[in-house]
């Protein structure tokens, strides 16, 4: 079944989309994502800030980082993307991991029709760039749930693009979906836990 879907949404985008479209997804629409996060969390950091009382936001930006104004900033920062940079670590460690344990070929080397738009030498399951981004996602999703259901949207369209520029099956992407989305939310549990 994972090759029937993998045929179906493969097929779909090289009859259908140019290679140059399915190629910006699968790659540079990778940096935007970052860049609209980053973003995201910047925003967020002012708007917290904006809601604490008694904090002079001038005062705080311009003071030394290490005042007690500053530390406020740090902290907020912290509080807000730590769970998220350790999340992404994580996902990625055990992304590593699973390669190591699971060696699943990639579509291009199990079906000799396949022609791939990017080049890959590693193993299929995980996909780590899907992963990666599915915990950006998940992690944004908790702090705002609209802005996180746009990112894990955007994850959806990445992992679709490596299906469809042949390089990943379906079952590949789903699992980078789950390990992802558990790992994450587990790391933002613990973490909130401790902050």
């Amino acid at each position: 079944m994972d090759h029937q879907i993998f045929f179906s949404i493969y097929n779909f985008g090289q009859n259908f989309l140019s290679k140059e479209f399915i190629i910006f997804f699968d790659f540079d629409f990778s940096f935007i994502v970052l860049i609209l996060a980053f973003f995201f969390f910047f925003i967020k950091l002012l708007i917290d800030l904006f809601n604490i009382p008694d904090v002079d936001l001038i005062k705080a930006a311009s003071l030394n980082p290490w005042s007690f104004d500053g530390n406020l900033i740090i902290f907020q920062f912290i509080r807000i993307c730590f769970p998220t940079f350790i999340s992404i670590i994580i996902t990625e460690l055990a992304g590593f991991c699973l390669k190591i344990l699971f060696h699943t070929p990639r579509p291009f080397l199990v079906f000799s029709n396949i022609q791939t738009l990017v080049s890959e030498s590693s193993f299929s399951f995980p996909a780590d760039h899907t992963s990666l981004f599915v915990a950006l996602a998940i992690s944004i999703f908790l702090i705002n749930k609209k802005v996180g259901s746009v990112f894990i949207f955007f994850s959806f369209l990445i992992g679709i693009s490596h299906i469809m520029s042949g390089i990943h099956f379906p079952m590949n992407i789903f699992g980078d979906f789950i390990l992802g989305t558990i790992i994450t939310l587990i790391t933002h549990a613990v973490i909130k836990k401790k902050l």
